[in-house]
Parts: C-alpha cells; structure tokens; sequence
C-alpha cells in the first residue's frame, strides 16, 4: 500500500518541530535571556500584572506603597512572592511569545505545539490570487 504524500510530509514536519524544541531547550543562554527580556517588557504590562498579582496575594496598593494585610509594607519575602508571581504572569500571557510561536510551560519557554502551528497555518492560509482574504470572508 502506497503511503499518502501529505502524511510523510506531515510526519516529518512533525519531527523538525520537536528537534527544533530540543534545540531551544537546551539552549541555557537563549532561555535565560529571552525569559529575563520578557518579564521586563513591556513595562505598562509588567505594571498590569503586578497590580494583579498583588491582589491575588492579598496585597494592597496604599499612597502609591504596597502593604501586606497588616498595612505594613511588604518583607523581602513577600516583595519575592509578589515579584516570582508577576514573572509567571508576564511569561503565561505575553504576547511576543504567541506571536513568535512560542509559550511558556514549566519555567521554559518551548514551541506551541506542531498541531497547534499546523491549525493556525491552515487559519492564515489565503487562497491564490486573493491579497485580501475577501474569498475566505465569503465561505463564512
């Protein structure tokens, strides 16, 4: 029996996928540094999930000072608690990394999944000839 074109092509997309996520896993440097740059920016967003977050651990903001449930301000270890908090958010939800197909799962940043990139292909995918999408509006 002949094997479908499309199923070994899809197979080995499949497989450059996860050689590419080894790649970036064992990538110590890539990973330190593009997780160090996406918990800084941007910072209105930072900004955002702090607020968040502080919330979420029973912090309040006080005259522009943020103070724990006694109305004091926050220890080392609660200023840690609020910061790791505010990073795990930053990574869950950034955009950049979406946007790059990447995500952020168990303090590492991987591909999206290959049936993940292949749906989101066959989304994008505009058929020949129309530069505006106007024949995938119509099937709708």
């Amino acid at each position: 029996m002949k094997k479908s074109p499309y199923r070994e092509w899809s197979k080995e997309g499949e497989r450059y996928h996860e050689e590419a996520n080894a790649l970036l896993l064992k990538d110590v440097n890539f990973q330190r540094n593009l997780i160090e740059q996406l918990v800084n920016s941007p910072p209105d967003l930072r900004q955002r999930m702090q607020n968040i977050e502080l919330v979420a651990l029973g912090f309040m903001m006080k005259d522009g000072e943020i103070i724990n449930q006694q109305g004091l301000p926050l220890n080392k270890d609660e200023e840690n608690r609020l910061k790791k908090a505010t990073d795990e958010s930053m990574l869950r939800i950034h955009p950049e990394l979406a946007n790059n197909g990447m995500r952020y799962v168990n303090g590492e940043i991987v591909l999206k999944t290959y049936q993940d990139t292949i749906e989101e292909a066959e989304v994008r995918r505009v058929p020949m000839g129309d530069t505006y999408g106007l024949r995938l509006k119509e099937k709708r």
